[in-house]
């Protein structure tokens, strides 16, 4: 059984999907649009599309390096982030556009 939601609002879509087998799978797809600028810091990103709290949570997550960027460990917290990279934190992926 597949249960789908999406939610979304003026800056990013939420795609969840809940998959029940032999237990419970989640995984969570967000999809980002980057308006009126080149690029979005990190943390900032992190922070719109409500995958942490506030800025400082989001600057400790990616510090202790929990944050993936186009697949690889980023460590930096004000990383210029563009269209088209992809950004993975929590099992939460999220694609810029």
């Amino acid at each position: 059984m597949i249960f789908v939601l999406i939610c979304a609002n003026l800056r990013h879509l939420r795609i969840g999907f809940l998959t029940l087998d032999s237990g419970i799978k989640r995984i969570e797809m967000d999809e980002f649009e980057i308006r009126d600028a080149e690029y979005i810091e990190l943390a900032s990103l992190l922070k719109a599309t409500g995958l942490c709290a506030s800025g400082g949570a989001a600057k400790m997550a990616i510090a202790e390096g929990q944050v993936r960027v186009d697949g690889g460990v980023e460590r930096r917290k004000r990383c210029k982030i563009r269209p088209g990279q992809v950004v993975e934190f929590e099992g939460h992926v999220i694609a810029v556009r």
